[in-house]
């Protein structure tokens, strides 16, 4: 694997985010887009879910997340590079982890550290297009 692609990548994760995310990248148990594209449903769902009965859970946030994430799954093409197959399946994993650096549903910012994960994954495949602006 590339040193480099990880050097950047890790740059641009916020700085809570970097421990969890060397977690979720060194499963070497790697997940069929499909699986993970499940995994981020389901999470969705249990979201949307929570924000029926709690306003302070930012749906919008997660739905937005949730669809850059399945753009980032429909990029993994088989035999494609592994590091970017572990970078997508880290930042699916960061998602659909309740308990990451900020509590996902605690707060109106629940999902911003989970989104600066998205982004830096989404820019180090060079897809600017699926990049969520949180400012």
């Amino acid at each position: 694997m590339s040193d480099a692609f990880w050097s950047s990548l890790t740059r641009d994760l916020p700085p809570e985010a970097r421990e969890m995310f060397a977690d979720f990248r060194n499963d070497a148990d790697l997940q069929p887009p499909k699986v993970l594209a499940g995994e981020v449903k389901k999470y969705f769902s249990l979201v949307k879910a929570t924000g029926e009965i709690s306003e302070v859970v930012a749906v919008e946030k997660a739905r937005q997340l949730a669809e850059s994430l399945m753009g980032l799954l429909k990029t993994l093409r088989k035999g494609g590079p592994d590091e970017h197959h572990i970078a997508v399946q880290a930042a699916c994993r960061y998602f659909t982890s309740e308990y990451d650096g900020d509590d996902d549903m605690e707060s109106e910012e629940g999902f911003d550290d989970d989104i600066e994960v998205m982004n830096a994954v989404a820019r180090a495949l060079d897809m600017e297009e699926l990049v969520i602006d949180l400012w």
